[in-house]
């Protein structure tokens, strides 16, 4: 593989990363300001609680209309641990009831009515999707400039 295949395999790689990162963040930026205009609160029962030191989370269930659902996000990933802010987290033991939020019209996105915001995460996540995608057109521009050269 010549230099330039090289480069222009790492630019294709480096713009799809960057582009699924960036699609990622910015579908997740979207449910959650959805959800806090949209959101309606159902009363999720804590089925499981782990203390990893900085981080506090909890899994959860909860119905609507006779459904089950669990902690989930816009990408259909479901059963996932949600950090709480360490004052909630001392209250939700398994058993206990939790306050979630969920659009009614897909109920496997929510999150804890009380949670602790995932914005800042999604915002870098973006950032650096985009950064990414950025570097990736840098090194197709590169490509493109040294082959006029010759």
């Amino acid at each position: 593989m010549t230099d330039a295949e090289k480069l222009l395999v790492a630019a294709l790689v480096l713009a799809g990363v960057g582009a699924l990162m960036s699609f990622t963040a910015a579908r997740e930026i979207t449910f959650a300001r959805q959800l806090d205009r949209e959101g309606v609160i159902a009363i999720a029962t804590v089925a499981a609680r782990a203390d990893y030191t900085r981080r506090k989370t909890i899994q959860y269930r909860f119905v609507v209309d006779g459904v089950a659902y669990t902690a989930g996000d816009s990408l259909g990933r479901s059963n996932l641990w949600e950090t709480l802010p360490r004052s909630r987290w001392k209250d939700a033991s398994v058993g206990s009831e939790l306050p979630v939020k969920y659009l009614p019209q897909r109920p496997q996105i929510n999150t804890p009515a009380e949670g602790k915001s995932q914005l800042p995460d999604d915002i870098t996540c973006l950032a650096i999707g985009v950064i990414l995608f950025g570097g990736a057109v840098g090194l197709l521009h590169k490509r493109r400039s040294a082959s006029r050269e010759f």
